[in-house]
């Protein structure tokens, strides 16, 4: 499927003029409207805004390309293995950002069945005043979101969603994925959404002081912990997994997190407690969705970061969490016991993850020739006052 996009400036008149061509090329239909039509056509023109923003992205994005790939008769000299890595890094970056947000059946999957879908259930509709919140803030995000968050909404119900964070550089959660339900209240923005971590173990492993076995996530903007809360005006679900992403997820030592336990940071205890974080990640960050599959919608983003983070993790980061969960010991190292209890051996998980790792295959991370085309034609003119 290909995507293309054309912006024309004029001096001369008043009119927004746009083509779209649907389906294989020999039943092509084409759409036009006038900027007056587009005003009063509310879903035409948000659709619009939301094209006009993806393509104004990937004009960006190639010029970027253009620019790194443009630097003078020196770059004929360097090694194709080079040009090769360069190529590869550029084009899952430009995987990444073109599938950060998607669509697809939520509400309706059992694997694993949306935590919240039994509170959806309650409501018939959506109302006016929240669909245009949500179309505006998926739209927002559909420009891009933080590097290594990852978000799919429901295709029929928009208050329904799932996200992905990868775990930060420098935290025991390192490469892990961890996948969180969300669901936006009627009444949302007025309230906060709610979100549930899902990557427990199947509720056995605490991750953090802020993550519990039962899948509530502590925060203030959530309303579940103390501090500055949701604030309708300003606040948004991207300020949500940012506030996951930076606070719970990136910290170096999660024993900070936990009240009372703050004077164990860089004590030995927090070390070994970092282990036993470190195996979890390994075990059901890591593992278990390379065995399992992840959750609809997110398979290939998935496949794709292991496989980028392949030698990453073979070389150097498995053999030092290794070492790390063997020298942590029992689950007495950290606040929660049995919580935080390692099941089985060290060595089985890594084992297991290694081959797992092993058998990745590279991603294809260029779009597919279906012989399906859709292309987008905008032509706006302006006049100028004389």
């Amino acid at each position: 499927m290909h995507t293309h996009l054309h912006v024309y400036t004029c001096t001369m008149c008043i009119c927004v003029h746009v083509c779209i061509c649907r389906g294989r090329m020999k039943e092509s239909e084409v759409v036009k409207k006038t900027s007056r039509e587009i005003a009063s056509d509310a879903q035409f023109a948000g659709e619009l805004n939301r094209v006009l923003s993806a393509g104004n992205l990937q004009i960006r994005r190639r010029l970027k390309k253009i620019a790194t790939s443009s630097k003078g008769d020196g770059d004929e000299e360097k090694s194709d293995e080079k040009d090769d890595e360069k190529k590869q890094k550029l084009a899952l970056e430009s995987f990444y950002n073109e599938n950060c947000v998607g669509m697809v059946e939520i509400y309706d999957d059992k694997s694993p069945e949306h935590v919240f879908k039994k509170e959806a259930k309650n409501v018939k509709g959506l109302s006016s005043k929240l669909m245009s919140r949500l179309t505006r803030e998926v739209g927002a995000m559909m420009n891009g979101l933080p590097p290594g968050i990852f978000l799919r909404v429901d295709s029929k119900r928009m208050d329904v969603m799932r996200a992905m964070i990868i775990g930060p550089q420098g935290s025991p959660y390192t490469n892990g994925v961890f996948f969180f339900d969300i669901y936006m209240p009627s009444t949302y923005p007025s309230v906060s959404p709610k979100c549930k971590i899902i990557t427990t173990g199947r509720g056995s492993f605490r991750f953090n002081a802020n993550l519990y076995t039962n899948g509530k996530v502590c925060l203030s903007i959530l309303g579940t912990w103390s501090g500055p809360g949701w604030e309708p005006r300003y606040s948004t679900l991207t300020q949500v997994l940012l506030s996951i992403q930076a606070m719970i997820l990136g910290v170096e030592e999660p024993i900070a997190n936990e009240p009372g336990w703050e004077y164990e940071v860089g004590s030995k205890r927090s070390k070994n407690y970092n282990g036993i974080l470190q195996w979890g990640t390994m075990k059901w960050a890591m593992l278990h969705y390379l065995q399992n599959g992840a959750p609809q919608g997110f398979d290939d983003i998935v496949k794709a970061h292991f496989w980028n983070k392949r030698d990453e993790l073979l070389k150097k980061q498995i053999p030092e969490w290794k070492a790390a969960a063997e020298s942590a010991g029992d689950s007495g190292k950290g606040p929660y016991y049995e919580e935080n209890k390692i099941s089985g051996t060290v060595n089985d998980t890594v084992k297991l993850l290694t081959e797992s790792l092993k058998k990745l295959k590279p991603p294809n991370l260029q779009e597919e020739d279906d012989g399906m085309c859709v292309c987008v034609c905008v032509c706006v003119c302006v006049h100028f006052a004389q």
